[in-house]
């Protein structure tokens, strides 16, 4: 499942894998200013619904999604990755 959601995160141009996916790590940022990720994942994690960690990667700010819950199912990984998806700016390219 998290390589399926790596898939979705990585066919989209807004997003970028940041690192190699190993076990159930997936660490990705917007194309975009450490600004418009730092907006991004309080948005993610302001729904209440999910938590997402952050550090800093080659001197950018990138996202962490830690799959841990051996209750997470593929929807619910489809769930965050619409709230993503919805939060994202669709021209994130200029931030």
């Amino acid at each position: 499942m998290v390589r399926e959601l790596r898939d979705q995160i990585a066919a989209d141009p807004r997003f970028e894998i940041c690192a190699p996916v190993l076990l159930s790590f997936i660490c990705f940022r917007l194309r975009g200013s450490d600004e418009a990720n730092r907006l991004l994942l309080d948005g993610i994690n302001g729904s209440g619904r999910f938590f997402l960690s952050a550090t800093v990667l080659d001197s950018r700010y990138v996202l962490r999604i830690a799959v841990g819950n051996m209750m997470t199912t593929r929807a619910t990984l489809d769930e965050l990755w619409l709230l993503a998806d919805a939060l994202a700016p669709s021209d994130n390219l200029s931030a």
